[in-house]
């Protein structure tokens, strides 16, 4: 069986072997090893604020035009009234305000951001399902949106396993009506099989989200009692590689 992983925005499961064996990934290369298996889990770039990752929301927000030239007229007003080449009264305000307009528009540019690191780490993700040939792709959270994205785009249409899928999540700060926000609420494909492991105390996604996205599909939602979003108690053990087996063979 060959397992391809999609990591949450957070993880980075190229540095597995530096962790103590008890993440996911870590668990399903054990699970999932030459000569009968393989498993793959590319890292997809994200983060949070990580400006060292390509594909972070930080980095994806500071990369926009309007942050870049706010940016450079807030130094430039700044940097004059310092050198005396215009008085200080002149030149903090000018310093200041496109600090202002970018806490204005705060929300716009965050959504913005959300967009191109979606964008770029979903190209990372096609291009391993492209790669690799999976049996069943295993996605968490961000993962998980990514792992239905290649669904919509009917670029990988075998089995899945999505644990808590954070595809509503995403959405709701994705700029309204772009491409992306349309396919992450556009219902499933009905030839979606597999699971959808949703632990019912999680805050970070919701388990209704996940009942919605299972509708009109062959995805069978496994609900976790007490889990929060990083479903210890469903996936401790041996349990992860048990239901990438019922995943794949659904």
């Amino acid at each position: 069986m060959r397992v391809l992983y999609l990591h949450g925005l957070e993880s980075n499961p190229a540095r597995y072997h530096e962790g103590d064996g008890n993440s996911k990934f870590e668990r399903l290369v054990r699970t999932f090893s030459p000569p009968d298996h393989a498993c793959c889990g590319p890292d997809l770039l994200t983060g949070r604020r990580a400006l060292n990752r390509k594909h972070s929301i930080g980095r994806s927000f500071v990369s926009l035009r309007e942050v870049q030239a706010a940016g450079a007229a807030s130094f430039l007003s700044l940097s004059a009234s310092l050198t005396g080449a215009v008085p200080l009264r002149l030149g903090l305000p000018g310093a200041l305000a496109p600090l202002v307009y970018v806490a204005v528009h705060r929300r716009r540019l965050l959504e913005l951001s959300v967009e191109a690191s979606l964008e770029g780490s979903l190209g990372l993700a096609l291009a391993a399902v492209r790669s690799f040939s999976p049996d069943v792709v295993v996605g968490m959270s961000w993962g998980g949106a990514l792992a239905a994205l290649c669904l919509q785009r009917a670029a990988y249409t075998g089995p899945v396993l999505l644990l808590a899928p954070a595809c509503e999540a995403i959405a709701g700060w994705l700029p309204p009506g772009c491409k992306l926000q349309e396919e992450l609420r556009r219902p499933l494909p009905s030839r979606a099989r597999g699971l959808v492991l949703h632990g019912t105390a999680d805050t970070v996604t919701l388990l209704k989200d996940s009942e919605v996205l299972c509708q009109g599909t062959r995805l069978g939602l496994r609900p976790s009692a007490g889990d929060g979003h990083m479903l210890l108690r469903a996936l401790s053990g041996k349990k992860l590689g048990q239901l990438v087996r019922e995943a794949a063979a659904a």
